[in-house]
C-alpha cells in the first residue's frame, strides 16, 4: 500500500508541475518500478492496478494495456476512490460518457467527501452532455464538501458567464481567485 501510494504522489507531481515533461522523463520510470513492486508483493491488491494503467496511458501510449489494468484494479478494489477517478477520466477521454458517469457515480458513493468527483461529474455533464446547469449544481456539491476546491469555482464563473449571468460569474471567479 505504502509503495503503491507514493507512485500515487509522483502522478500527482508529474500532474501539477508547470512543465510536466520536463520531470516526466524522470518520474514516470519511479512510478513504474514502484507499482511493479508493490504488485510483486501483492497482485491482489488493486490500486497499484489503477496506477500501472495511468503509467501505461501516459508513459507508453498504451490505451488497450491502461484499460485492462482500470479493469483489473476495479475488480479488486471497487471502493477506491482516486483509481475511480482515474478510470473514470480515461473513458471520458474517449468520449463514453455513460460508462464515465456509472464508475464517477462509483466513485461519489464511495467516497461521498471528496470534493473532485462531484466536480469531475459536472466536467462530463458540461464538456461531454452541455448540461450546464446540472453540472452548475455539482460544481456547488463540491463546493459544499470542500469549501476551498477552487476548480468548482473556476467552473461556475464559466458556466455563469456564459448563460450571461456576469455579477454571479465574477463573484465565482474572484472566489477561486482567492
Amino acid at each position: 500500500a505504502a509503495l503503491a501510494e507514493l507512485a500515487r504522489a509522483k502522478i500527482l507531481l508529474v500532474s501539477i508541475r508547470d512543465t510536466p515533461t520536463k520531470d516526466a522523463g524522470k518520474l514516470w520510470p519511479e512510478v513504474k518500478t514502484l507499482v511493479d513492486r508493490a504488485i510483486e508483493i501483492d497482485p491482489t491488491a488493486g490500486e497499484p492496478y489503477f496506477l500501472r494503467a495511468k503509467y501505461k496511458l501516459n508513459a507508453n501510449n498504451d490505451p488497450g494495456g491502461a484499460e485492462a489494468d482500470f479493469r483489473k484494479g476495479l475488480d479488486l478494489a471497487p471502493n477506491f476512490g482516486p483509481g475511480l477517478r482515474m478510470f473514470a477520466e480515461y473513458l471520458f477521454d474517449r468520449e463514453r460518457y455513460d460508462e464515465t458517469l456509472t464508475v464517477i457515480d462509483r466513485a461519489i458513493l464511495v467516497d461521498p467527501l471528496s470534493a473532485e468527483s462531484y466536480y469531475r461529474k459536472g466536467e462530463v455533464l458540461r464538456l461531454g452532455l452541455r448540461g450546464r446547469e446540472e453540472a452548475a449544481a455539482l460544481y456547488l456539491q463540491a463546493l459544499a464538501v470542500k469549501p476551498d476546491f477552487y476548480p468548482a469555482y473556476a467552473r461556475l464563473a464559466q458556466v455563469r458567464w456564459n448563460q450571461g449571468r456576469t455579477a454571479e460569474a465574477i463573484k465565482y471567479g474572484e472566489r477561486s481567485v482567492a
